[in-house]
C-alpha cells in the first residue's frame, strides 16, 4: 500500500495524460483535447464543442492563461 498524493500545483515536469484526463473528467462541461498520438506522433484534436469560434475562443483563453502562469513562474525565480 502506498500513500502517494498527486501534486495539485503547477509543475515543469511532464504528467501522465491518463491522470490529466482523469482529473478533468468530473470537473468540465466543455473540453478540447489536443496532443500527439502514441507511436506515430501525429497531431490529434477533439472537442465536445461543435462551434469553431467557441473552440478558438477556448484556445485563445488557454494561451492567455498559460502566458500569465509562465510569467508569474519566471517572476518567482
Amino acid at each position: 500500500m502506498t500513500n502517494v498524493i498527486d501534486f495539485p500545483g503547477v509543475t515543469r515536469l511532464p504528467l501522465d495524460p491518463e491522470k490529466v484526463l482523469e482529473a478533468a473528467q468530473d470537473e468540465l462541461e466543455t473540453v478540447l483535447v489536443i496532443g500527439y498520438t502514441k507511436g506515430r506522433g501525429e497531431f490529434w484534436f477533439a472537442s465536445s464543442e461543435p462551434s469553431g469560434p467557441e473552440c478558438l475562443w477556448l484556445l485563445e483563453t488557454a494561451k492567455r492563461v498559460l502566458m500569465q502562469v509562465a510569467s508569474e513562474l519566471e517572476e518567482g525565480e
